[in-house]
């Protein structure tokens, strides 16, 4: 019983990437071609079948059912639905397509319907190109440089997750291949850093929590994060390092030292046995790393380092991701360059102001001096006037 619980919770926590350990390709959707070649077109029988070619003749149709890395897997639709599988062929040379276009909004097993339009981002330097159906095969239609955003409600859902997005760019409608990290789609999970990590933006510390805005398909693995105004895309399959966050409800059986971070450093609380607690996330002792699982308690959240058959985890019918504070972000402010003072004669600005208070009151007292100078030129000159007057008058009496 404690395996099958085990087992449950590994794959609770790897339904992001289990499908590529059980699956050797991406499934898209499955088209119909028919030979136009007159000679007919050779392919690779299944290993069961005894025959060491098999061949099909001008006119027959076959079903891909799967594509991938230039290999495409055929067989016969049976009146039922189901298909008996052929073999593989290398190319879809002497092939034509029966379906020129697909219609997004077509009722199939494979096509998908966001309840609201998506977001996503061309990476690929070259750009991407668009076609009239799901596949390479299909029409040529235009292509879409690197960094334009798109949107998109319907997309090809196969079992290893989204293979193409119907978008509609102006005016240029059609469906874009986003595996090989061509575009990155919207991201839903919440991510912390088990570890420091190095990236083009720095060294990103461990305990932080981020979200990335896009991620690659789920056979790229990766996820562009952004930290200190950079972006960087980081593999977060099965990491060791970076461990996606989702919402679970624990149970200890046995006492539970958390720990602040994963090495150990600060010990935070003890978990007594018996309590609940809030599961988020955790590594998988049976990779061969670490046993690391990140909980929150009484409000706080730290590192536990148990196994599995230490306490319980239960999950709900349908897994939901957490969302977490997320750590601040470092912005590199950048100091404006300090400006140089204007200077006149070489002297600054409060100098200038100094020698312009000091001037002034060098030209008040000099204009005050001049006054004065004046005004006691004019008090002689009015006294030798009266004494002039006053001798003239003297002389006129004694005469």
């Amino acid at each position: 019983m404690k395996f099958i619980k085990k087992l449950f919770i590994l794959l609770i926590l790897c339904v992001p990437c289990i499908a590529k350990a059980d699956m050797g390709a991406p499934m898209l959707r499955e088209f119909e071609i028919v030979v136009v070649n007159p000679e007919g077109i050779d392919y690779d029988p299944n290993d069961y079948n005894e025959e060491a070619t098999g061949h099909l003749n001008k006119d027959d149709v076959v079903v891909v059912i799967s594509e991938y890395d230039n290999q495409y897997d055929i067989g016969l639709k049976n009146s039922d639905g189901t298909y008996s599988i052929l073999g593989q062929i290398r190319s879809l040379d002497g092939f034509s397509i029966v379906q020129e276009e697909v219609d997004p909004t077509e009722t199939t097993k494979d096509i998908k319907k966001f309840d609201s339009k998506k977001q996503a981002l061309v990476y690929n330097e070259k750009g991407v190109s668009v076609y009239s159906g799901p596949s390479k095969v299909y029409k040529y239609l235009g292509s879409i440089k690197k960094g334009i955003k798109l949107e998109y409600q319907y997309a090809i859902d196969g079992e290893g997750g989204l293979t193409y997005i119907y978008v509609d760019y102006k005016g240029l409608k059609g469906w874009v291949e986003i595996l090989n990290k061509n575009v990155l789609i919207e991201n839903e999970i919440q991510y912390i850093f088990r570890v420091d990590v190095e990236s083009e933006c720095g060294t990103i510390p461990k305990n932080t929590i981020l979200t990335p805005e896009y991620a690659t398909d789920k056979w790229s693995k990766s996820a562009l994060f952004e930290y200190n105004g950079c972006k960087t895309l980081l593999d977060v399959f099965k990491s060791d390092d970076i461990f996606p966050l989702y919402l679970g409800k624990g149970k200890s059986k046995v006492d539970l030292s958390m720990y602040d971070d994963s090495d150990k450093s600060n010990l935070i609380m003890t978990i007594p046995a018996g309590s609940d607690f809030t599961y988020y996330t955790g590594s998988d002792s049976q990779m061969g790393i670490v046993d690391a699982h990140y909980v929150e308690y009484n409000g706080k959240r730290g590192w536990i380092f148990n196994t599995y058959d230490d306490f319980e985890i239960e999950y709900g019918d349908k897994v939901e991701y957490a969302k977490l504070d997320e750590a601040k972000k470092k912005e590199v402010k950048k100091e404006e360059p300090k400006k140089e003072e204007k200077k006149l004669f070489n002297l600054n600005k409060n100098e200038f102001v100094a020698v312009c208070v000091a001037g002034g009151v060098i030209l008040s007292l000099t204009a005050l001096a001049i006054i004065l100078l004046i005004n006691k030129k004019k008090k002689a000159k009015k006294n030798k006037v009266e004494e002039e007057k006053k001798e003239i008058d003297d002389n006129n009496l004694e005469e």
